[in-house]
This record gives C-alpha cells, structure tokens and sequence, in this order.
C-alpha cells in the first residue's frame, strides 16, 4: 500500500510538473510588439512608396501628354493663319501654289514634332504595377499616331486639312477615360483641372476637330 501510494504521488508530480506551462517574460512581449510595429512600418512605406510613385509618374506623363498636344495646337494654328492669309476666294494660280506648298510645310514639321511628342509620351517610365498608367499612355499614343498619320497624309495631299478625320477625333475622346481612370486618388497634383484644360472645348481642343485642322471644308 506505502509503495503504490509512493509511486501514485511521483506520477502526480510528474505531470503537475508537465501540465505547468512557463509564463511568457516581458522580454518575448516587448519583442512581439516590435515585430508588429516593424511589419506594420514596412507596409506603410512600402503604400506611400508606391502612391509618390504613381503621383509622379503621372505627372509626367500627364506632361508630356499636354506637350503633345500643343505640338497639335500648334499645327494648328499655322493652317489657320495661312488660310487667313489666303482669305480670298479668287485666288490667282500662283496664290493656290503657295498656300499648298506652305500647307505642305506645315505637314511636314507637324509629322515630325508630333512624332517627337509622341516619343516622349512612351518614354515616361512607368512601374508595372501602374497600370492604368500604361493604359493611358496605350490609348494617348494611339491619338498621338492618328495624328502622325494625319500629317502623313496632308503632305502628300494638303486637301487633308480640310477632310473629317475620324480616327483623329475618335481616339482623342478615346483616351480621356483611361487618363482620368489614371488620376490618382488622392490628385496632390492637380491633374483633373490638367485634363479638363485638355478636353475644355468639344470639338477643336488637342486635334478633336470634326475637319482634323481646326478649319473649315
């Protein structure tokens, strides 16, 4: 009886002793919480990282889309002025001549600015992750292209000024949702009212024009 109660009081020891768990030292708490605060700090930079460079890659490609279209607004205006230059409805031969040869030129440096323009706008640096940022810039080039092509044209056959361009007019109104979808959200940079000054007029803002050239068929 004396040893089956000895050895009855040894296995309760034993596990009373196992069944016991160690408390946690304020070390392995102060430890957590740092670990908590460093993941947590981590994943905030890492957030303000990515938005500073979603910001600023819009910008700049917010910039160089209105440089391009000021190399637009440019062609623009030079046809204008010629066809102001050339108001009258007899124009003698040589009158016709010149304002087709001016037109030409116009074609020409407009093929080229524009294409340059267009350049810059694929040249903006863009993160993978941005992709509405790329999706933008997609649907901006292809406005950018109709407008090369556009110029093409009119220098071969300066009558192009006064055509409808339909591609030239579909992709511009083409692009505004995919740049608007590009805004960041919180817009640090102004770039709705950028976009806006962009598609301020209908049909004459940034190439829109129903007859391509801002002038009248």
């Amino acid at each position: 009886m004396q040893q089956y109660g000895w050895v009855t009081q040894e296995v309760l020891e034993v596990g009373s002793r196992v069944n016991r768990r160690p408390s946690k030292s304020p070390a392995f708490w102060w430890t957590l919480g740092i670990s908590v605060l460093v993941v947590f700090s981590l994943v905030a930079t890492s957030a303000m990282v990515v938005f500073a460079a979603q910001t600023v890659q819009a910008d700049r490609l917010f910039t160089a889309v209105e440089a391009s279209e000021r190399a637009m607004g440019g062609v623009q205006d030079r046809v204008r002025g010629v066809f102001e230059q050339f108001d009258d409805e007899d124009l003698t031969e040589a009158q016709r001549e010149e304002l087709v040869d001016e037109l030409r030129v116009i074609a020409v440096d407009g093929e080229v600015s524009i294409g340059e323009a267009g350049q810059r706008v694929a040249d903006v640096r863009i993160w993978p992750i941005n992709s509405r940022l790329e999706q933008a810039r997609s649907a901006y080039l292809r406005h950018n292209a109709a407008w090369v092509d556009y110029m093409a044209r009119a220098a071969e056959d300066p009558a192009q000024f006064v055509s409808p361009q339909p591609e030239v007019n579909a992709s511009f109104f083409d692009a505004r949702i995919p740049l608007l979808r590009a805004i960041p959200a919180i817009d640090l940079l102004d770039l709705q009212r950028r976009l806006d000054v962009i598609y301020a007029e209908d049909d004459d803002q940034g190439g829109g024009g129903g007859n391509g050239g801002g002038t009248e068929a």
